[in-house]
């Protein structure tokens, strides 16, 4: 969105009277306009349009998985989408890792209820790389947790929402499919750098992770 060939491209296909493509993007939602361009104005003559919002997490959370992160205006972003271009699909790609697997309930609620959500229109994608970041590396306390969650709102979802049923337990099953919390040492060195870095603190941002934050299970926070 921050591109002067995605505006260019789209006037093009106008000039061309090719509004009947199908155009996809990816995005973190952060913006709709560049330069004089407004990619919402551009959509409404175009019949088919799928947006992915990247959103990973909530709040404090969300803005430490992805820094610079600002809920408020992403929201307003997806809203006034909604409300001015219908016909758009919205579609959230929640990318599931060890930092906001235990919380991916609490975003589709949130999401759900501003109706943000359509049919089909919530995809979980599991980090595979770096491990440490991984669903894989929890331990089995906290995978127990994430267990019961996902079984508890796939159990909701199962009448009107099966496509979330299934990603939930398909979830659920690449998390118990191996254990690599032998890389935890890795990611409490990699969070150390990052918090030094940005001013931040992996502990009391999540303190549900309380025993990932230090070997002795004492919690490690700045604060």
């Amino acid at each position: 969105m921050l591109m002067d060939e995605t505006y260019q491209t789209l006037e093009a296909l106008s000039e061309l009277g090719r509004t009947d493509v199908e155009l996809t993007y990816n995005t973190n939602v952060t913006t709709w306009t560049h330069r004089h361009w407004d990619a919402i104005e551009l959509w409404k003559e175009f019949s088919s349009v799928l947006v992915m919002a990247s959103i990973d997490g909530t709040g404090d959370r969300g803005a430490y998985i992805r820094k610079g992160l600002k809920e408020q205006q992403i929201l307003a972003n997806l809203e006034r989408l909604r409300e001015e271009c219908p016909h758009v699909r919205i579609q959230i790609n929640f990318t599931l890792g060890l930092m906001n697997a235990l919380h991916l309930p609490d975003v589709y609620d949130f999401l759900a209820e501003r109706a943000l959500i359509g049919l089909n229109g919530f995809v979980v994608n599991p980090i595979q790389e770096p491990v440490y970041l991984a669903v894989t590396t929890l331990p089995e306390s906290l995978k127990a947790q994430v267990r019961s969650r996902y079984e508890d709102l796939a159990r909701a979802a199962k009448s009107s929402d099966r496509f979330l049923a299934k990603q939930l337990l398909e979830a659920v099953k690449y998390m118990d499919s191996q254990d690599t919390s032998a890389t935890l040492d890795e990611l409490k060195l990699r969070t150390s750098e990052l918090d030094d870095r940005r001013g931040e603190d992996f502990a009391a941002t999540f303190p549900e992770l309380v025993e990932l934050t230090s070997a002795d299970g004492r919690v490690v926070s700045r604060t």
